[in-house]
């Protein structure tokens, strides 16, 4: 009996193939690439980035809000990878990434989930002390210690409404600011050695994924 008979011969065909090959190019300058976004936050970060892969190749992205610790993020990241390798009908995932922020968790857990994600391969957007960091950056550089309390009073200035956690539409609005974003995260990160990252506050290194994802824009 034919192997998957539900499925067509055109799957059948591409499941043979290797996996390095199921890549197709994007706009002309990229293979596409298979990303894992995983956060501690159950909607704040899950928002953003759904709505950031609305503008990427359709299931280019897949994030999912955790609501856990940091370092069960980056061990169910690691789960969910490898789950994913054993489906047959899905590609793996090429890049998984963890987001998740101090708060407030041990630094000492914080430190130990940012050097799992290097030992295990894996992309690292942290922030110190909340998400809401990489928000404020597309309106002003800010290199001064904010209790993650203040930052929505101080968001809400910027954006003239009252901001709340798991807004939705945060992408969106901020896109027109991304790059002053990107350039004052960069700047802010370059002024640390990175050795005790939960003491760099401010930092916050969802520019990094943010930068890659902007590779593949459509």
């Amino acid at each position: 009996m034919t192997p998957y008979p539900e499925i067509s011969q055109a799957l059948r065909d591409r499941l043979k193939r290797p996996a390095s090959r199921d890549k197709r190019p994007v706009g002309g300058k990229k293979l596409l690439r298979y990303f894992l976004v995983v956060s501690e936050g159950a909607k704040t970060e899950r928002l953003y980035f759904e709505e950031f892969a609305r503008e990427l190749p359709r299931n280019m992205v897949i994030a999912h809000g955790l609501g856990d610790n940091t370092l069960n993020v980056v061990q169910k990241g690691i789960r969910h990878r490898d789950n994913r390798a054993k489906n047959p009908f899905l590609p793996d995932f090429d890049e998984v990434w963890a987001v998740f922020d101090l708060d407030d968790f041990p630094h000492q857990n914080f430190n130990n989930a940012i050097f799992k994600c290097k030992e295990k391969g894996m992309g690292c957007a942290y922030s110190v002390e909340a998400f809401e960091l990489w928000y404020l950056l597309h309106f002003n550089y800010m290199d001064a210690r904010l209790h993650r309390k203040d930052y929505n009073k101080k968001l809400s200035e910027y954006l003239k409404f009252d901001y709340k956690k798991a807004r939705p539409g945060m992408y969106a609005l901020l896109k027109p600011h991304q790059e002053n974003a990107l350039r004052w995260a960069e700047k802010l990160y370059k002024r640390y050695s990175h050795h005790d990252p939960a003491e760099e506050d401010p930092s916050t290194t969802v520019f990094l994924l943010v930068k890659r994802l902007n590779e593949f824009l459509m």
